[in-house]
């Protein structure tokens, strides 16, 4: 499990997803001629790097929605311990006993914090040559599944409604 924490203000930042592999975790000094992407007219986005020809599609995160850049930390907390809801049944023992009620409550977890460092409201993801598709590319799919299965499971528009009590009591 992780725990958000922040403690510095956020930055807005835009990330780039990149078809290729970098073998080093650190900061980048980036300069505009090592990293400047051109946007055309019709809003379409090319880069080089490495000598290779990116082609970059950006995907806007949808209103009521935020997206988060995080970083690991060495910090951990302790979570309290809860009861989870579900109940163990014995079928050797009818009556509930303590034993039942103990394994009603979850033992404490111990929880890694992550630092949220910037929020941004748009990705762009890169392909080779290509631009990248909605149904192809494994980044662009995951954001839009996510958001949809987000928004089906939070909809409560779909949820039955008590039946209503036609009958008077009085």
């Amino acid at each position: 499990m992780l725990a958000f924490g922040s403690e510095r203000p956020q930055k807005r930042l835009r990330p780039n997803v990149l078809p290729c592999k970098i073998s080093y975790n650190g900061p980048a000094n980036a300069e505009l001629r090592y990293w400047n992407p051109k946007t055309e007219t019709d809003g379409t986005q090319t880069a080089y790097f490495r000598g290779r020809k990116l082609l970059g599609k950006t995907a806007t995160v949808p209103s009521g929605y935020e997206g988060v850049v995080i970083q690991k930390t060495d910090r951990t907390i302790m979570d309290a311990p809860a009861t989870n809801g579900l109940r163990q049944h014995d079928m050797d023992e009818e009556e509930e006993d303590e034993d039942d009620v103990a394994n009603n409550v979850t033992a404490p977890r111990e929880l890694k914090i992550v630092e949220q460092t910037g929020t941004f409201d748009a990705i762009t993801v890169w392909g080779h040559e290509s631009f990248p598709t909605n149904t192809a590319d494994p980044y662009l799919k995951g954001v839009q599944e996510w958001v949809d299965f987000a928004s089906a499971i939070h909809d409560d528009s779909n949820s039955p409604s008590p039946p209503n009590d036609t009958t008077s009591g009085a």
